[in-house]
């Protein structure tokens, strides 16, 4: 999954993350509290953002996932809403999204920047004329301290 994240997928994982906190405030002011959900409710929030965590780890770039990720929240939210109420299903949905947003993120913080070569920089092994610009001419006794 890092060879494929992306530094512009941090967009992708923040709106997720934006996406998921406002379902969660929403369902928040419909009155759903998290401590009423019944163990099938769960169940199932646990096995979808496993789902999502599981197609973290092939190498996939985030944005399959997210793609991927959306008929696991489309059953998510159809079984919490026909079990409970459509509160609890956006709720669920909105922890999901959270969830796979911040783990987005994380990735995408780890994404190591890429440099460029410089013009008569090192090399391909990264020493090559390291020891003419340090001023080492020679190890040998006669020309030690020699200038170039």
């Amino acid at each position: 999954m890092l060879e494929k994240t992306t530094a512009k997928d941090s967009r992708l994982a923040m709106a997720v993350t934006v996406a998921g906190g406002v379902a969660l405030v929403v369902a928040h002011r419909a009155h759903w509290h998290a401590q009423d959900l019944a163990p099938s409710i769960e169940g199932c929030v646990t096995a979808s953002v496993l789902g999502s965590i599981l197609l973290l780890l092939h190498p996939l770039p985030y944005t399959c996932t997210v793609v991927l990720s959306v008929p696991l929240v489309v059953s998510e939210y159809l079984a919490c809403a026909y079990a409970e109420s459509a509160a609890v299903g956006l709720g669920m949905v909105g922890l999901h999204l959270v969830i796979v947003g911040f783990l987005g993120i994380a990735l995408a913080l780890r994404v190591p920047e890429r440099r460029t070569a410089r013009r008569g920089g090192r090399g391909p092994r990264g020493v090559a004329g390291l020891g003419r610009r340090r001023g080492i001419v020679s190890s040998s006794p006669t020309h030690a301290g020699e200038a170039p």
